[in-house]
């Protein structure tokens, strides 16, 4: 199942990943922070940029 997630966040990532790195250039909450924080975390993961993550890193 966690498999089946990974791509379909792939599939999306693609199309919104241009846009949030845009976003990143505004002074931004820090609720929204976290939120890009933890997008950006997954992406290396998923797309095999970092290795997985730690248990606890990316919730």
């Amino acid at each position: 199942m966690g498999c089946y997630f990974a791509l379909q966040f792939a599939a999306h990532t693609s199309n919104y990943y241009p846009l949030l790195c845009e976003i990143m250039c505004f002074d931004l909450k820090p609720e929204l922070r976290s939120v890009l924080r933890r997008f950006f975390l997954r992406i290396g993961p998923v797309f095999n940029i970092t290795p997985a993550s730690r248990s606890g890193s990316v919730p």
